[in-house]
């Protein structure tokens, strides 16, 4: 996805306004060697292995360096996919150090998890959505919604 959006901002045939914004989609559940997720396909999400291995979202140093290339790739701030509360703790990481950055944010719930998930999460997502870094449009947060086809949705 990220290389996507560095090649049309390379790219001379598209030039995006000035007040364009662009945000990446993140996974929080990396969880380092031990993750599930790492390289499964039954996942369909790790079909390429990291250029720095396998890391955890819990290292602060690599939620830096990652933050770092995304702003200095353009983009504008971060997409948290959110199916799990026990994802708070990797997203509340990096988001403390996307404010130190001068990045956005925002909470992507999943909708994999269903509707009920998403009710239960409103009062953590709404608090959320009083940080200064916040991602909004015409002063109203943004709330993406990560739409899981199927019985789930809501």
């Amino acid at each position: 996805f990220a290389s996507v959006i560095l090649a049309c901002l390379l790219s001379e045939s598209v030039v995006p306004a000035a007040d364009t914004k662009f945000f990446v989609h993140y996974l929080p559940w990396m969880t380092g060697p031990d993750s599930d997720h790492w390289c499964n396909t039954d996942y369909g999400n790790s079909y390429y292995g990291s250029v720095i291995g396998q890391w955890s979202c819990e290292d602060s140093a690599v939620l830096e360096w990652q933050a770092k290339l995304m702003k200095t790739a353009g983009i504008s701030g971060i997409f948290f996919d959110y199916q799990t509360k026990s994802w708070r703790s990797c997203i509340d990481k990096m988001v403390s150090v996307l404010k130190h950055l001068g990045l956005q944010y925002a909470i992507m719930p999943d909708t994999a998890k269903g509707a009920a998930f998403l009710a239960d999460s409103m009062p953590w997502i709404r608090q959320r959505m009083q940080d200064f870094n916040y991602a909004s449009f015409e002063n109203r947060s943004l709330l993406p919604v990560f739409d899981f086809t199927g019985d789930k949705s809501p």
